[in-house]
């Protein structure tokens, strides 16, 4: 690939642990570089979770 692109996301997980726990996690809203999340958990607590991203190509490589 010659002239990049730029990276969107694509998909957030949460960690098996606290899917077994409940949690849940969702995408609210995606605007340029900016991403807005839920998370939801059964109770206060931390949760391990990751955004995955692709690289959208501008179709020259």
């Amino acid at each position: 690939m010659k002239d990049g692109g730029s990276w969107k996301a694509v998909r957030v997980v949460v960690s098996k642990q606290d899917r077994n726990s409940g949690v849940k996690i969702k995408i609210l809203e995606k605007d340029g570089w900016k991403l807005r999340v839920q998370i939801d958990a059964p109770e206060n607590r931390e949760v391990a979770w990751t955004v995955g991203f692709e690289l959208e190509t501008n179709g020259k490589d």
